[in-house]
């Protein structure tokens, strides 16, 4: 595939031209200044000078050929309201022209979280998120085969994830885990599964080829207690969306995604925990309208006892606790059981097999 990048030189336009380019597609990056030519050819990259603000830059010449162009630019921070219009938004707007005209039909642009209903005024993020929806919106009204990207706030932080996956494994099942960290390859190694640097947040990420062969996916993945409100979006929403998308891709019907207890009526307010609610349940719905074949787990308080394999689950309970073996077990028996399929349930300790508790919730009961 001949990708062109706007923006290469952007720490999500590096990655994911280097990513690229590691697969065996030909990457042009489109850059402002000459002097970062030397970065890109070392990742990998063809460099293409081709300021966007620059009446002197033909867009049509620089995209000939290409299969598909993803809109990465931007003024920056520290820049003035000015340039967030003339670059996040009439850059992006005048490689839509260009596309059209070369006739590339894909066309991947990475907005940002809050440009679905951006603020009034003159303070400098405000205008940033207005020219970033004013672009989005003339994407997609294109008519070209268009994906609007919108991250939180982009960082380099590090994380972990875990699943409990032994139940699996002892009975032969195939299990890869996807990590964020490379430090924790070997204990996911050490405990049976295959590990997958993988990290939702970070653009050189490829969910579809992740998942490539896979039967099914479960999405277990979460920001943590201790994070900011922007990464319960770009965690626990978004990497399920991406996920979402990814196994539409690759044909893998089955997806089961653990919720949270509340996500049902999730609270208002700028509150941590209101945030996460409110960023489960997009991404609960995002799946129920999937199409795929799906299952909404929504455990109450997770715990680090001892598993009982007891549980209760119904269309809503009132607050509880469960442990994290017992989820993970209920996960499993979710996956087993087909009538499962296009059901959501809470989930907390209780007395019955998880099993028999599981069956009853594919009934409905």
């Amino acid at each position: 595939m001949d990708v062109v990048i706007a923006g290469a030189h952007g720490k999500v336009g590096l990655r994911l031209g280097r990513l690229l380019a590691e697969r065996g597609d030909r990457v042009r990056g489109l850059i402002r200044n000459p002097g970062h030519e030397r970065e890109l050819r070392d990742a990998g990259l063809d460099p293409v000078v081709c300021d966007l603000e620059d009446g002197a830059c033909d867009p049509v010449a620089a995209i000939e050929g290409a299969d598909a162009v993803v809109f990465a630019a931007g003024a920056g921070s520290g820049s003035g309201a000015d340039r967030k219009w003339t670059v996040d938004y009439a850059g992006a707007a005048k490689l839509i022209v260009a596309a059209r005209a070369q006739g590339v039909r894909r066309y991947v642009i990475v907005s940002a979280m809050g440009a679905a209903s951006p603020p009034a005024g003159d303070e400098g993020f405000a205008v940033y998120l207005r020219a970033k929806a004013r672009a989005d919106e003339e994407l997609q009204r294109s008519g070209l085969d268009w994906t609007v990207v919108r991250p939180g706030r982009l960082t380099d932080d590090v994380g972990t994830g875990q699943v409990h996956t032994a139940e699996r494994l002892q009975r032969g099942d195939r299990v890869r885990g996807l990590i964020r960290n490379p430090g924790h390859e070997r204990e996911l190694r050490d405990a049976g599964l295959d590990p997958v640097v993988c990290d939702l947040e970070d653009g050189a990420c490829d969910p579809v080829a992740a998942i490539e062969g896979a039967d099914a996916v479960v999405f277990a993945a979460g920001a943590g207690s201790g994070s900011g409100a922007d990464r319960k979006w770009t965690v626990d929403y978004a990497g399920a969306a991406k996920l979402i998308v990814a196994a539409r891709a690759q044909g893998v019907r089955r997806y089961v995604i653990v919720s949270a207890m509340g996500a049902a009526s999730p609270p208002a307010g700028d509150e941590g925990f209101a945030v996460y609610l409110r960023a489960k349940a997009r991404a609960d719905e995002e799946l129920q309208r999937s199409g795929l074949d799906w299952t909404v787990v929504r455990p109450g308080r997770l715990t680090d006892d001892v598993g009982t394999g007891q549980v209760h689950t119904a269309e809503r309970l009132q607050r509880g606790d469960i442990s994290r073996d017992d989820v993970a077990a209920t996960l499993l028996a979710v996956l087993d059981e087909p009538a499962t399929i296009g059901t959501t349930f809470d989930l907390v300790a209780g007395d019955v097999p998880i099993r028999d508790a599981v069956a009853a919730a594919g009934r409905g009961g």
